[in-house]
């Protein structure tokens, strides 16, 4: 009997130390430096400079947006920056143009907005043909450069908020617009934009 006991005593003593009560898994959230405005700039207006309606019309669903500034957004980040060798532009009626195959330009643009690939290939420069997107590389401009004037971030929700001006240098005071984007583990996507003028 004394034999048992012990037997049931060492079991219970291991199953005691087996145990660990529950841990919170779930991953922080990412520390983001609201008061740190250049690098907000960089990190996240950045990215959608080049994309018309993201910073410079009210929207709150990425399919009210122009399926064409979506790959304007992409010809800036990664074509008309880019080396693209001779080899590769196709001349049409005297006009250079490159072809960025369809997958790459809709999985880049799909990783910072929830828009669908139906949408983006409504734009006037799909090829359905080549399954595929045409850039002039004629050249291009750029006078816009919005700044962020100040930030708020919820912990809860992970929506970070981008107050911004106007981003022409004549018209610079005051906040222009809000640009909302939820940050995750992931990365981040942009949910919407309300402009204030």
């Amino acid at each position: 009997m004394k034999k048992l006991l012990l037997l049931l005593l060492t079991a219970l003593v291991m199953a005691a130390c087996s145990f660990s009560p529950a841990v919170n898994t779930q991953p922080a959230a990412p520390e983001i430096d609201i008061s740190n405005l250049a690098t907000l700039s960089e990190n996240y207006i950045l990215p959608v400079i080049f994309l018309r309606g993201a910073t410079q019309e009210s929207w709150s669903n990425a399919e009210e947006l122009l399926p064409d500034n979506f790959i304007t957004m992409y010809g800036y980040s990664a074509v008309w920056s880019a080396n693209i060798p001779e080899s590769e532009i196709e001349n049409e009626n005297e006009i250079p143009y490159y072809y960025e195959d369809a997958n790459k330009l809709e999985d880049y643009v799909q990783h910072y907005f929830d828009v669908s690939t139906e949408h983006l290939r409504k734009a006037t420069e799909y090829s359905p043909e080549r399954n595929a997107y045409r850039f002039n590389m004629s050249g291009v401009g750029f006078v816009y450069d919005p700044q962020v004037l100040r930030a708020e971030y919820d912990n809860a929700t992970g929506e970070l908020l981008l107050h911004i001006d106007s981003g022409y240098e004549e018209t610079r005071s005051g906040e222009a617009a809000t640009l909302t984007i939820k940050i995750d583990d992931n990365g981040f996507t942009y949910v919407g934009n309300v402009r204030h003028e």
